[in-house]
């Protein structure tokens, strides 16, 4: 986890964000949305396929920031 912080609701303690990296953030989902894991293995291997087969990171990317803001909002509205 990186020493990035989220704004937690209400009073409660800042909740460390994931670094953006696919291992971290199948961590975080594994914490926060325990539910999702299949969908997030689903999505960073689609997004690894077309990296592969058009010889663009730009897949991975844009998976990866998907993920780390759908994760970085349910860490703060938990």
């Amino acid at each position: 986890m990186s020493p990035q912080h989220s704004a937690a609701v209400g009073e409660g303690p800042l909740t460390p964000r994931p670094e953006r990296t696919p291992r971290t953030l199948r961590a975080a989902c594994a914490v926060v949305a325990p539910e999702l894991l299949s969908a997030y293995d689903q999505a960073t291997d689609q997004a690894l396929a077309e990296a592969v087969e058009g010889g663009s990171l730009a897949p991975i990317n844009a998976c990866l920031l998907h993920w780390a803001t759908l994760i970085a909002r349910r860490v703060t509205c938990k």
